[in-house]
């Protein structure tokens, strides 16, 4: 991306997903309460929600959700429920409108020669399912997805990586799965786990 300005437009545009291009934080917990539903616990509320989990990282979110729920668990265990989340979060926004408001205005005012792209810290299935329900993937060809970094921000990782194709390809020397930095995002905010109340900061969803 280029310094904006008064004589060079930019090159390009980096945005964030969620709250930019979508809006699904509340959808994860309607996915969460599935499963919890299904396994005959009691759901999360709104409130409790975005006050303890909203931001935190969803292996960090399991473990704390099932402790609380005096659930025996274990690794295997918190990857089959964060699987099956996934599944019924991928219902739900095939069901929803999830786009965020104005974000169409956005593409249609966008600059016809700046390549747009994601930058994020939510799953690339979830981000590329929404991106394909709104046949938006020519439009966003590039996209850096939790699946590709290994820290979230304020790291500068996810914006200095090479950028991925929304396909999955890569236009740098290294892919992900070649690149020893990639092996999936750093759990952070353990605090919130421990009761103190939280400000919707995001800080590691990108």
């Amino acid at each position: 991306m280029t310094h904006p300005s008064s004589t060079q437009p930019p090159l390009g545009i980096l945005l964030d997903y969620d709250g930019v291009v979508a809006i699904t934080e509340d959808l994860h917990r309607q996915a969460l309460n599935l499963l919890l539903e299904e396994m005959n616990l009691p759901h999360i509320s709104h409130p409790e929600y975005f006050e303890r989990y909203a931001g935190v990282g969803e292996t960090e979110v399991m473990i704390h959700i099932f402790s609380q729920r005096k659930q025996i668990h274990d690794h295997a265990a918190i990857r089959r429920y964060m699987a099956k989340k996934t599944e019924y979060f991928l219902r739900i926004i095939l069901e929803q409108d999830t786009l965020a408001p104005g974000f169409l205005d956005f593409l249609a005012a966008a600059p016809a020669h700046a390549t747009l792209g994601i930058v994020s810290g939510s799953r690339r299935e979830e981000i590329d399912a929404n991106l394909q329900k709104y046949q938006l993937e020519a439009q966003l060809p590039i996209l850096i997805a939790l699946d590709d970094c290994e820290f979230g921000k304020p790291h500068p990782e996810p914006i200095k990586r090479p950028p991925r194709s929304s396909s999955g390809g890569t236009s740098g020397d290294r892919s992900p799965e070649q690149d020893p930095r990639c092996r999936g995002r750093t759990e952070r905010h353990p605090e919130r786990l421990r009761g103190r109340p939280a400000r919707l900061r995001n800080a590691n969803r990108l």
